[in-house]
């Protein structure tokens, strides 16, 4: 199911630059392949409070740095950050390889030159990512961001790559079982 990508609203939760892999999911919790265990434990080394904040918040918009997403390509990164309930990832750049690990996931993100001297912890923003801009509420500024190319933003549109890939399924009709041999 394609989702719209247009208003995806969020209180701000600020960080730095060089966020890590290790910082966004320890790699001591990398045994575990609950989601949603995961997503308790998500920025615990560097925001203790983290999960509870997104909670109170019902959903959060992460702004960050640059090289946002550095480290290791595990892809439990991107996946406990959607879990614990962030909505979209905005910031100055992404390591390649979460940032592809993000759209895979379904979890929105988008590059936004200075946004991480712009937006501050606590603002209201709308992030726009079919036309790649980032609003801020109090004021009604915004910030031009950098397009997603139309697979990416197809395959978090469809909510990652499994969910793009259940919906073919059952789309083409693969999801029903084939005869059994030798009956009509």
């Amino acid at each position: 199911m394609t989702e719209p990508m247009n208003e995806i609203r969020g209180t701000v939760l600020a960080f730095g630059d060089g966020i890590n892999t290790d910082d966004i999911i320890p790699s001591n919790y990398l045994q575990y392949t609950d989601v949603s265990f995961l997503a308790t434990k998500a920025m615990e080394k560097i925001r203790p409070t983290f999960y509870d904040e997104v909670q109170a918040l019902g959903g959060c918009i992460i702004v960050g740095g640059t090289e946002f997403g550095t480290g290791s390509s595990r892809e439990q990164a991107p996946d406990c950050l959607k879990a614990a309930g962030v909505r979209a990832i905005i910031a100055e750049s992404f390591r390649p390889t979460f940032f592809e690990n993000s759209c895979n996931v379904g979890l929105p993100v988008l590059v936004v030159p200075g946004c991480s001297t712009w937006a501050k912890e606590g603002d209201e923003l709308i992030v726009d990512f079919e036309r790649a801009v980032a609003r801020r509420e109090a004021d009604d500024s915004s910030r031009p961001g950098q397009p997603l190319p139309e697979h990416y933003l197809e395959l978090v549109r469809q909510g990652g790559l499994l969910a793009a890939l259940r919906d073919y399924i059952v789309e083409h009709g693969m999801d029903r079982p084939y005869p059994a041999r030798g009956s009509a």
